[in-house]
């Protein structure tokens, strides 16, 4: 017995050059619900290893591992969409492998993600647009947009039961900037005031007292960018140059201060207020804007890129496609490559569903309607193994409220 359930079959693969294929067959089907693959090293000319259904593991294929060499990866139920459908099959090919399996039975129920309501009012105003961190510890938000766009910092030190404003005026009001926490500063960027766009970069180690690092970043000023971080080095790309033209540029930095043109024109259609994350080597972009306000532009593509600079567009047909989002929360959520996105403005307006994905290109619907109902333009972060969302708007009203998913993320 593991932990995940009773082992009906385990080993390890052996070395080849040529490309082999282990079948999980129980009379033709697969009746397991987990797969528990752990990837070492994998070298040679065409190395791999897939996971999937049918001859070659790629019917569908629910992960591939191309590399000299990966980090230790698990999955787990990856039979559950073709369970009593089709043989289970892992597909490898490499001069040097180090790859082990247990296969078995999971008996620990997956629990759908609930989320928890911390407090029906943070004590902030309530607003849309406002960005959040996890940093030290406590929760922050900053900014936003209340009727105005303001500059306050508030903190959280209690997980998101008691909130504190810790600085007013900081640094320029604004809303829909692009932040990041390291391990010893956060940093806030660009954003809109409520009639421009802007390019400012400031940092802080308390939150209290903002330094700015530069008035005018060398990306033209914009809201509602992606920043992620990738290989050593930090990406912005896409975004709005003034609330309705939409960028299609990808910068990188390894200082969030100083920054160089990856390309000036990426693959993707230009939009804005994505979601976007780093996950299993690559930089993703979810979804989007393409001419903000034109709810019927909103995107439901997924791209991704190992260098910001080529991109791979993800399936866009059957049912692999969430549905057209912008302002939504898009997160990995554990460290088998799953991903999840919720809520969002949709083509008819502010809308509750999320979405999961074990490879961030084919999403299943995981929730029709997530606890805190429509919700756009909210601020999120991952904090102390939760997701969060703070605030945001149904469409016709704001709101100071905070939830958490009762699942643990990392």
């Amino acid at each position: 017995m593991n932990k995940y359930g009773t082992v009906f079959q385990a080993g390890t693969f052996t070395a080849s050059a040529d490309g082999s294929v282990i079948v999980f067959d129980n009379d033709n089907r697969w009746d397991a619900d987990e797969v528990d693959l752990t990837v070492g090293v994998l070298q040679g000319a065409g190395a791999y290893v897939r996971v999937g259904y049918g001859a070659n593991a790629n019917n569908p294929m629910v992960y591939q591992a191309d590399a000299v060499t990966q980090m230790p990866i698990r999955l787990k139920n990856v039979g559950a969409s073709n369970k009593n459908q089709e043989p289970l099959t892992i597909a490898y090919k490499g001069t040097s492998i180090d790859v082990a399996y247990n296969i078995g039975a999971h008996i620990v129920k997956q629990e759908q993600k609930k989320w928890i309501e911390t407090t029906s009012n943070g004590g902030f105003s309530a607003r849309t647009g406002a960005s959040a961190l996890s940093f030290g510890g406590a929760i922050y938000l900053l900014g936003g947009y209340d009727g105005n766009a303001s500059s306050d910092v508030w903190q959280s030190l209690d997980n998101g039961v008691t909130w504190s404003q810790i600085s007013q005026t900081p640094f320029l009001a604004r809303q829909h900037a692009m932040v990041w926490a390291t391990a010893s500063k956060m940093y806030i960027m660009g954003g809109d005031d409520g009639s421009n766009t802007l390019n400012d970069i400031w940092s802080s180690g308390d939150g209290i007292t903002w330094t700015l690092e530069t008035g005018g970043a060398a990306w033209s000023a914009r809201a509602g960018a992606c920043l992620v971080y990738l290989n050593g080095s930090y990406y912005l790309y896409g975004g709005t140059s003034d609330g309705s033209a939409t960028l299609n540029d990808v910068w990188s930095s390894t200082d969030l201060v100083t920054w160089t043109l990856v390309t000036n024109a990426a693959t993707w259609t230009s939009r804005a207020y994505a979601g976007c994350y780093s996950l299993n080597g690559r930089m993703w972009l979810i979804g989007g804007i393409h001419s903000v306000g034109v709810a019927n532009t909103n995107k439901n593509e997924t791209w991704f890129s190992a260098d910001g600079e080529t991109w791979t567009l993800a399936s866009t047909t059957g049912n692999t496609i969430y549905s057209k989002r912008s302002m939504f929360g898009a997160f990995p959520v554990n460290k088998n490559f799953q991903a999840y996105i919720f809520g969002g403005d949709g083509v008819t307006g502010s809308i509750e569903t999320a979405y999961i994905s074990m490879d961030s290109e084919s999403w299943s619907l995981e929730n029709s309607s997530v606890s805190f109902g429509p919700r756009e333009e909210f601020a999120s972060c991952i904090h102390n193994g939760s997701l969060w969302m703070i605030g945001g708007t149904d469409g016709n009203t704001s709101f100071a409220d905070v939830w958490r998913t009762n699942v643990p993320v990392v």
